[in-house]
């Protein structure tokens, strides 16, 4: 079991082969993922990056302001840059499709 000072609390448990329940929101929970294309962004960048870190989806759930995921992840250690990829993969493309910056 890896702990990494985080400014979360309770701190991160980052563990290799291991489930993980995942929650996010949309930035000041806008409902940014109001269109089927928006929609297609999303599941298009989330397919990619668990490709790219070997990640397992047993469950998913989009909403317009948060998505909810179950995951298997290999290594615990990656858990950090997964998310952060994944939320700047997709923020990119919403933002692009959008015509807007800093969100």
């Amino acid at each position: 079991m890896q702990e990494r000072q985080t400014t979360h609390r309770p701190s991160h448990i980052y563990r290799d082969n291991t489930y993980y329940f995942i929650t996010a929101g949309t930035f000041h929970k806008q409902h940014l993922f109001n269109t089927k294309e928006k929609m297609r962004i999303f599941t298009s960048k989330l397919s990619k990056t668990l490709n790219i870190y070997n990640y397992s989806l047993y469950a998913w759930v989009l909403l317009a302001n948060r998505y909810h995921l179950l995951l298997k992840i290999s290594l615990g250690q990656d858990l950090a840059n997964f998310m952060r990829k994944l939320h700047s993969d997709i923020a990119i493309s919403l933002n692009r499709l959008d015509r807007v910056s800093g969100r």
